[in-house]
């Protein structure tokens, strides 16, 4: 049986409880509210829209209200059978296709949707809501904790389909997986597929970039001599990134063809990076301003002069066998050094130089921070750091020393004390 809803003593046409026999004839507490709408013709055919699962009839209404303006401007879906789960893989064969993702860009995106197909793949795209996916993330998150937690109760770990151990899903985890499901709702409203996208309301966990703490110049230089007194064949790419603020990926991506040292520049414009264990050559930046030619500072080019020279030292040595790629940073055969093993042999190095434990990225934290404790203005730094928005590099690298902190304290202590009567 229907229940028709009534609002101000006038029923509404199109909103009704479905109840059975056993409800109370005056009001039903169980069953949800739904609404039947039928929209303006199109392509001479008049599309009909129902939906449920509305706790009250006047959210119900709200929404037929809703769905008949979209209708009437044109914003109904275009595409009403179509599911999530198939508009994400369509999605990311398009992004693909145009060349819009190098590889670890991609591999990040096939995780995101991984997960949010698992919850919400085989559901109409024009009934997602942004309920939907708030409720989602909460289950990503305890989902995965509860599987670890199982297999730990039987002595086991939790594996993946990969065969790899399972990790638990941290929130910042959760705000990638929000950033790629905003873009895949984003573009399937601008394909007219929804009226609207659900993501731009849904809510994340809470999460909380954590605290950066860059290397002070005295730090850096203690670090620098450190490896030079070892004779570290990792001192000059980490003089490299200590003094050109240059990502990881595009240090190990340097050619001797990219590098002048008589006239001391290095062009980037291709990286090194790792996907799932795998090594590969991007040719291309990570952004379009990351194309660049960086200045070397006369110390850089001293030590890189003097590692080409051990270089060259190597090759002989090594003969045929030597592995003539052209790069610039290598192994004593003239393999191209493994992105991870950097990263791992950059944390040992500065325990044993007895420095702040650092991730090998946050040496361009140094370098940002330094330039701008010594006074290089967020315009310049930003095109240095290749940038494409000085406000990222803002909110990002923004790292005040004690100095310039105690310098602002003063020059403000000054006007007060200079404006006493």
């Amino acid at each position: 049986m229907k229940r028709s809803f009534v609002y101000r003593k006038q029923h509404v046409p199109g909103v009704y409880q479905r109840c059975n026999r056993d409800c109370p004839a005056d009001t039903c507490n169980v069953h949800t509210w739904s609404y039947h709408v039928v929209l303006p013709a199109k392509d001479g055919r008049r599309p009909q829209l129902t939906k449920g699962g509305f706790p009250n009839g006047r959210e119900a209404m709200k929404a037929r209200e809703e769905a008949a303006n979209a209708g009437r401007n044109g914003k109904t879906s275009s595409k009403p059978k179509l599911t999530f789960g198939d508009w994400a893989d369509r999605w990311l064969a398009g992004k693909v296709e145009r060349g819009e993702l190098r590889p670890s860009s991609h591999t990040a995106h096939l995780t995101a949707l991984g997960h949010l197909k698992r919850y919400l793949g085989s559901k109409k795209l024009k009934s997602l809501t942004s309920q939907d996916l708030t409720e989602t993330y909460t289950a990503i998150i305890r989902d995965r904790r509860v599987e670890i937690e199982k297999a730990a109760k039987v002595g086991k770990k939790a594996v993946g389909a990969n065969g790899q151990t399972l990790r638990p899903i941290s929130p910042a985890s959760i705000t990638r997986v929000h950033s790629v499901a905003n873009g895949c709702l984003r573009d399937a409203a601008d394909a007219k597929f929804i009226d609207h996208n659900p993501a731009a309301t849904a809510k994340k966990p809470k999460y909380q970039a954590p605290k950066i703490n860059p290397w002070a110049p005295a730090q850096a230089r203690q670090f620098l001599d450190f490896l030079a007194g070892n004779a570290d064949r990792l001192n000059p790419l980490i003089h490299l990134a200590i003094h050109t603020g240059l990502r990881r990926g595009e240090l190990l991506g340097l050619g001797w063809a990219d590098v002048d040292l008589d006239a001391g520049t290095a062009r980037v414009w291709r990286q090194r990076v790792t996907v799932k264990g795998e090594v590969f050559v991007v040719d291309q930046t990570k952004t379009d301003a990351g194309d660049r030619v960086v200045p070397l500072f006369a110390d850089t080019v001293a030590v890189l002069r003097q590692w080409r020279a051990q270089q060259n030292r190597e090759r002989l040595a090594w003969g045929p066998a030597w592995n003539d790629g052209g790069w610039v940073f290598t192994r004593e055969d003239g393999q191209p050094l493994y992105p991870d093993t950097v990263g791992r042999a950059f944390r040992k190095r500065t325990e044993q130089a007895g420095l702040p434990r650092l991730r090998f990225h946050d040496l361009r934290h140094t370098f940002a921070s330094i330039a701008l404790n010594a006074d290089v203005s967020m315009p310049v730094l930003s095109k240095v750091m290749g940038h494409t928005n000085p406000n990222f590099t803002t909110k990002q690298y923004t790292h005040l020393s004690p100095e310039k902190h105690s310098e602002a304290m003063r020059a403000v202590g000054e006007k007060v004390r200079s404006a006493a009567g």
